[in-house]
């Protein structure tokens, strides 16, 4: 009988290490988190150069009026070059842009977007920095003015004394007005 109770208690014990794991497993399974917030972020081009305007786009959902969202963005060695508090419009949107990258080093450069502290998915993308690239001017080209010919500017000159002449005998004639 003793065999007996021994073969027991190691089927016991056999059939609780089955069990324990499927169970513990199951709990774990049903306690997924969902996160309440989420943003995405875009930039406006893949590929800029030195000086050129990088400009930073995307939504924020549910929008909430108290909630703050970071722009961070990360040089190839993981270093922060950019760590900014942005506003969200009430649609949830938002918008930001920025200049100054005359130090940056060529490379890719890492954003995310976090729209708050806790419950969020984060929003990440990409652009690379290339020194090489020519930056475009957002300004039109400047057509040089034509240049006067002799003649014209012999009238230009001749004009232009007539009208210091005039000017200066109606002054002469004002102050002789003023002294009688």
């Amino acid at each position: 009988m003793n065999k007996l109770v021994l073969i027991g208690v190691f089927s016991v014990f056999i059939l609780g290490l089955l069990l324990i794991p499927q169970s513990s497993h199951a709990y774990y399974a049903s306690s997924t988190v969902v996160n309440k917030y989420s943003s995405t972020v875009t930039t406006n081009q893949k590929t800029y150069g030195l000086g050129e305007t990088i400009e930073f786009s995307g939504i924020v959902k549910p929008y909430e009026k108290e909630r703050k969202l970071s722009i961070i963005v990360k040089d190839t060695l993981s270093n922060i070059v950019i760590m900014k508090t942005v506003p969200v419009n009430a649609d949830g949107t938002f918008v930001f842009s920025f200049t100054d990258t005359a130090n940056w080093k060529n490379g890719l450069y890492n954003v995310s977007a976090q729209y708050g502290y806790s419950e969020v998915d984060i929003g990440t993308t990409t652009f690379t920095l290339d020194p090489a690239k020519k930056v475009q001017s957002a300004l039109p080209p400047v057509t040089p003015a034509p240049q006067p010919t002799s003649d014209e500017k012999l009238i230009v000159q001749k004009e232009t004394k007539n009208q210091v002449k005039s000017q200066t005998k109606s002054e002469s004639k004002k102050e002789t007005k003023s002294v009688t």
